[in-house]
């Protein structure tokens, strides 16, 4: 867990690395998630309003959001495992549940559990 915690400098970042948290130092705003690689998409806009047409350049948007100069200011770490994050969510719903249930049960039939959360709570 504190290799995830570790920042990386833009240069050791590569391919196999995937899409990760960018962060530009100093951080004055939420990271990036994604990869140098990210492409983005042209976009050209037209509006008509009556008679009058106005039509724009097309731009990119989205992709990659940072310069070549951004890069000595770049930062990285990697996402979190999402089978981990999702075992964690698991257990605290499991918990939650079982906490609920403890209490309606102790409502219904006063006294403790078998798990002895209630009573624990209730002591």
């Amino acid at each position: 867990m504190a290799d995830a915690l570790t920042p990386r400098r833009f240069a050791e970042w590569h391919e196999d690395h995937r899409d990760v948290l960018w962060f530009r130092s100093p951080i004055g705003e939420p990271p990036y998630c994604g990869s140098p690689l990210d492409l983005g998409r042209a976009m050209a806009v037209e509006i008509s309003i009556g008679r009058e047409h106005f039509e724009f350049a097309p731009r990119d948007t989205g992709g990659w959001p940072f310069e070549q100069e951004d890069e000595p200011h770049l930062w990285w770490l990697p996402l979190p495992d999402a089978g981990e994050v999702q075992s964690a969510i698991d257990t605290v719903i499991a918990a939650t549940l079982h906490s609920a249930d403890c209490i309606s049960f102790s409502i219904a039939r006063p006294g403790p559990c078998d798990c002895g959360l209630v009573e624990a709570r209730n002591g």
